[in-house]
Protein backbone atom coordinates (compact mmCIF):
# COMPACT_ATOMS: atom_id res chain seq x y z
CA UNK A 1 0.00 0.00 0.00
CA UNK A 2 0.82 3.96 -0.14
CA UNK A 3 0.93 6.81 1.90
CA UNK A 4 0.31 10.38 0.97
CA UNK A 5 2.30 13.57 2.56
CA UNK A 6 1.39 16.69 2.06
CA UNK A 7 3.62 19.66 2.59
CA UNK A 8 4.52 20.80 5.61
CA UNK A 9 1.46 23.36 5.92
CA UNK A 10 -0.88 20.32 5.49
CA UNK A 11 1.10 17.97 7.42
CA UNK A 12 -1.94 17.56 10.10
CA UNK A 13 -3.97 16.49 6.75
CA UNK A 14 -1.61 13.19 5.87
CA UNK A 15 -3.20 10.76 4.50
CA UNK A 16 -2.66 7.32 5.28
CA UNK A 17 -3.72 4.54 3.07
CA UNK A 18 -4.80 1.16 4.79
CA UNK A 19 -2.23 -0.80 5.41
CA UNK A 20 0.26 1.79 6.33
CA UNK A 21 0.22 1.58 9.85
CA UNK A 22 1.97 -3.01 9.61
CA UNK A 23 4.03 -3.59 11.97
CA UNK A 24 2.91 -1.61 14.41
CA UNK A 25 1.37 -3.14 18.20
CA UNK A 26 -1.99 -3.63 17.98
CA UNK A 27 -2.57 -1.59 21.35
CA UNK A 28 -2.34 1.47 19.47
CA UNK A 29 -5.78 3.86 19.63
CA UNK A 30 -8.12 4.34 16.84
CA UNK A 31 -6.64 7.43 16.43
CA UNK A 32 -4.03 5.80 14.98
CA UNK A 33 -6.33 3.84 12.57
CA UNK A 34 -5.79 4.63 8.57
CA UNK A 35 -7.83 7.70 8.01
CA UNK A 36 -10.76 7.41 5.36
CA UNK A 37 -11.96 10.76 5.05
CA UNK A 38 -11.03 14.50 4.57
CA UNK A 39 -12.12 17.29 5.76
CA UNK A 40 -12.96 20.18 3.97
CA UNK A 41 -9.57 22.20 5.45
CA UNK A 42 -7.33 18.81 5.00
CA UNK A 43 -8.67 18.76 1.45
CA UNK A 44 -8.05 22.05 0.40
CA UNK A 45 -5.06 22.15 1.90
CA UNK A 46 -3.91 18.81 -0.31
CA UNK A 47 -5.17 20.75 -3.92
CA UNK A 48 -3.06 24.01 -2.26
CA UNK A 49 0.16 21.51 -1.95
CA UNK A 50 -0.66 20.64 -5.58
CA UNK A 51 -2.15 17.19 -4.95
CA UNK A 52 -5.61 16.21 -5.85
CA UNK A 53 -6.38 13.80 -3.33
CA UNK A 54 -8.63 10.61 -4.50
CA UNK A 55 -11.93 11.38 -3.66
CA UNK A 56 -14.62 8.45 -4.05
CA UNK A 57 -17.98 10.86 -5.27
CA UNK A 58 -20.18 7.74 -5.74
CA UNK A 59 -19.78 7.12 -1.98
CA UNK A 60 -19.71 10.83 -1.06
CA UNK A 61 -23.01 10.96 -3.12
CA UNK A 62 -24.54 7.92 -1.30
CA UNK A 63 -23.62 9.03 2.48
CA UNK A 64 -25.60 12.21 1.94
CA UNK A 65 -23.06 14.70 0.16
CA UNK A 66 -21.49 16.02 3.13
CA UNK A 67 -19.67 19.35 2.20
CA UNK A 68 -17.37 19.41 4.61
CA UNK A 69 -16.24 15.52 4.82
CA UNK A 70 -15.10 13.90 1.63
CA UNK A 71 -14.25 9.91 2.03
CA UNK A 72 -10.74 9.02 0.33
CA UNK A 73 -10.83 6.38 -2.48
CA UNK A 74 -8.80 3.64 -1.10
CA UNK A 75 -7.61 2.13 -4.09
CA UNK A 76 -4.60 3.26 -6.90
CA UNK A 77 -5.80 4.25 -10.38
CA UNK A 78 -4.63 0.85 -11.65
CA UNK A 79 -7.31 -1.07 -9.17
CA UNK A 80 -10.11 1.36 -10.01
CA UNK A 81 -9.23 0.57 -13.93
CA UNK A 82 -9.04 -2.97 -13.38
CA UNK A 83 -12.78 -2.33 -12.01
CA UNK A 84 -13.76 -0.46 -14.66
CA UNK A 85 -12.79 -3.46 -16.89
CA UNK A 86 -14.52 -6.33 -14.46
CA UNK A 87 -17.65 -4.80 -13.88
CA UNK A 88 -18.05 -1.68 -15.58
CA UNK A 89 -18.45 1.99 -14.82
CA UNK A 90 -19.43 2.90 -11.33
CA UNK A 91 -22.47 4.16 -11.18
CA UNK A 92 -24.09 7.15 -8.80
CA UNK A 93 -26.18 4.45 -6.95
CA UNK A 94 -23.30 2.32 -6.21
CA UNK A 95 -24.26 -0.06 -9.05
CA UNK A 96 -22.38 -0.77 -12.01
CA UNK A 97 -23.13 0.19 -15.72
CA UNK A 98 -21.92 -2.63 -18.17
CA UNK A 99 -18.96 -2.34 -19.93
CA UNK A 100 -19.33 -0.83 -23.58
CA UNK A 101 -22.22 1.20 -22.53
CA UNK A 102 -21.04 4.70 -22.79
CA UNK A 103 -24.65 6.54 -21.97
CA UNK A 104 -24.49 8.45 -19.22
CA UNK A 105 -27.96 9.55 -17.34
CA UNK A 106 -28.47 13.06 -15.40
CA UNK A 107 -27.48 11.76 -12.52
CA UNK A 108 -23.93 11.07 -13.72
CA UNK A 109 -23.87 14.48 -15.05
CA UNK A 110 -24.72 16.62 -11.88
CA UNK A 111 -22.12 14.22 -9.75
CA UNK A 112 -19.79 14.84 -12.38
CA UNK A 113 -20.59 18.44 -11.85
CA UNK A 114 -21.15 18.73 -8.06
CA UNK A 115 -17.94 16.98 -7.66
CA UNK A 116 -16.17 19.74 -9.73
CA UNK A 117 -17.82 22.40 -7.78
CA UNK A 118 -16.56 21.88 -4.76
CA UNK A 119 -12.97 21.03 -6.14
CA UNK A 120 -13.20 24.27 -7.29
CA UNK A 121 -14.88 25.87 -4.34
CA UNK A 122 -11.61 24.67 -2.70
CA UNK A 123 -8.78 25.16 -5.07
CA UNK A 124 -5.73 27.73 -4.69
CA UNK A 125 -6.36 31.01 -6.98
CA UNK A 126 -5.37 29.82 -10.58
CA UNK A 127 -8.14 26.79 -10.59
CA UNK A 128 -5.22 24.56 -11.46
CA UNK A 129 -7.68 21.22 -11.77
CA UNK A 130 -11.33 22.38 -12.76
CA UNK A 131 -11.84 25.23 -14.83
CA UNK A 132 -13.04 28.39 -13.19
CA UNK A 133 -15.55 29.13 -15.41
CA UNK A 134 -16.96 27.07 -18.24
CA UNK A 135 -18.84 28.87 -21.75
CA UNK A 136 -22.17 30.08 -20.21
CA UNK A 137 -23.94 26.87 -21.89
CA UNK A 138 -21.86 25.04 -19.17
CA UNK A 139 -21.93 27.42 -16.54
CA UNK A 140 -25.78 26.90 -16.55
CA UNK A 141 -25.44 23.39 -16.36
CA UNK A 142 -23.71 23.53 -13.61
CA UNK A 143 -25.64 26.07 -11.77
CA UNK A 144 -28.64 23.63 -12.71
CA UNK A 145 -27.24 20.31 -10.94
CA UNK A 146 -26.35 22.55 -8.14
CA UNK A 147 -30.05 23.30 -7.74
CA UNK A 148 -30.69 19.71 -8.39
CA UNK A 149 -28.54 18.04 -5.65
CA UNK A 150 -28.90 20.78 -2.96
CA UNK A 151 -25.85 22.17 -2.91
CA UNK A 152 -24.26 25.68 -3.19
CA UNK A 153 -23.30 26.87 -6.57
CA UNK A 154 -19.59 28.42 -6.82
CA UNK A 155 -18.62 30.82 -9.66
CA UNK A 156 -15.12 32.03 -8.89
CA UNK A 157 -14.87 35.64 -9.39
CA UNK A 158 -11.63 35.75 -11.34
CA UNK A 159 -9.94 36.75 -14.62
CA UNK A 160 -9.83 33.23 -16.50
CA UNK A 161 -8.60 32.26 -19.41
CA UNK A 162 -10.35 29.79 -21.88
CA UNK A 163 -9.72 29.11 -25.44
CA UNK A 164 -7.60 31.10 -25.60
CA UNK A 165 -10.32 34.31 -24.84
CA UNK A 166 -9.26 36.28 -20.95
CA UNK A 167 -12.38 37.75 -19.47
CA UNK A 168 -13.58 38.68 -16.27
CA UNK A 169 -16.91 37.56 -14.22
CA UNK A 170 -18.62 40.57 -15.51
CA UNK A 171 -18.10 40.04 -19.41
CA UNK A 172 -18.37 36.62 -19.08
CA UNK A 173 -21.95 37.54 -17.67
CA UNK A 174 -22.62 39.96 -20.01
CA UNK A 175 -22.27 37.19 -22.95
CA UNK A 176 -24.47 35.12 -21.11
CA UNK A 177 -27.10 37.62 -20.95
CA UNK A 178 -25.91 38.64 -24.51
CA UNK A 179 -26.70 35.17 -25.75
CA UNK A 180 -30.04 34.73 -23.23
CA UNK A 181 -31.11 38.08 -25.08
CA UNK A 182 -30.66 36.40 -28.89
CA UNK A 183 -32.34 33.08 -27.24
CA UNK A 184 -35.26 35.53 -26.96
CA UNK A 185 -35.60 37.22 -29.69
CA UNK A 186 -35.12 34.04 -32.16
CA UNK A 187 -38.26 32.37 -29.57
CA UNK A 188 -40.61 35.98 -30.74
CA UNK A 189 -39.40 35.44 -34.12
CA UNK A 190 -40.46 31.87 -34.44
CA UNK A 191 -43.85 32.73 -32.65
CA UNK A 192 -44.57 35.78 -35.14
CA UNK A 193 -43.91 33.48 -37.99
CA UNK A 194 -46.32 30.81 -36.76
CA UNK A 195 -49.18 33.90 -36.37
CA UNK A 196 -47.81 35.03 -39.92
CA UNK A 197 -49.08 31.92 -41.76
Amino acid sequence: MKAWTLTAAALAATLTLAGCAEGRPASFTEADAPQTHLTDAEFAASLAAGWMPNIDWIEWNLEGRPLDRFPLELRTKEEIQSEYREKGWRLPNGNYRPAGRMVTSQEERDLHAASNLIIRSLQPLGCPFVPCRLPPSGEDRYRAAAERMGIPYWPVDEVVELAGHKFTPVQYDEAREQRERGDRMREHTRRQEGVVR
